[in-house]
């Protein structure tokens, strides 16, 4: 009686495994990099664009990764720094003071880039494009907020 109860278990169980294993697999198979470009057929569907468009964003979003390379790279750097800083004993207000400030500094250049791109692709997209993107910003930096930052009516 013990052996066929010891027997369905192990069944049971090899076929729960099984599953595990082979779901793994499977959606392993499915999942690809997320893709950021203007490029990406998400984009290009969501937003409608032309291949003009995509092409002069695509060469937008670029320049605007290789200005902001360096910011990141140094904001990275200053956050290691911090995190060094934070597990001295006698932590040094006035350096911690400094670096904050610098990181604040290097945050505040990458939102500026930012802004600054973003203003230039709000140029490039037609009317319906433009909607279609303003909303897309408003769920990304407003999310659970209701989707009212800004008012309906000053979106031109």
């Amino acid at each position: 009686m013990k052996t066929k109860v010891l027997v369905i278990l192990l069944i049971i169980s090899l076929g729960f495994n099984l599953g595990i294993v082979l779901n793994f697999i499977l959606n392993g198979r499915r999942t690809e990099p997320a893709e950021y470009s203007w490029h990406c057929a998400n984009l290009r569907e969501r937003f409608n664009l032309t291949p003009e468009q995509a092409r002069i964003l695509e060469a937008k979003r670029m320049e605007m990764q290789k200005k902001t390379q360096s910011i990141r790279d140094n904001l990275r750097s200053h956050r290691l720094e911090l995190l060094r800083r934070l597990n001295d004993e006698l932590a040094d207000t006035m350096k911690l003071d400094s670096l904050l400030r610098t990181i604040a500094f290097s945050q505040y250049e990458i939102e500026k880039y930012v802004l600054m791109h973003m203003c230039e692709v709000r140029g490039i997209l037609d009317d319906n494009q433009r909607l279609q993107f303003d909303k897309q910003m408003e769920d990304n930096l407003c999310p659970h907020n209701g989707h009212g930052c800004f008012n309906r009516h000053e979106r031109r």
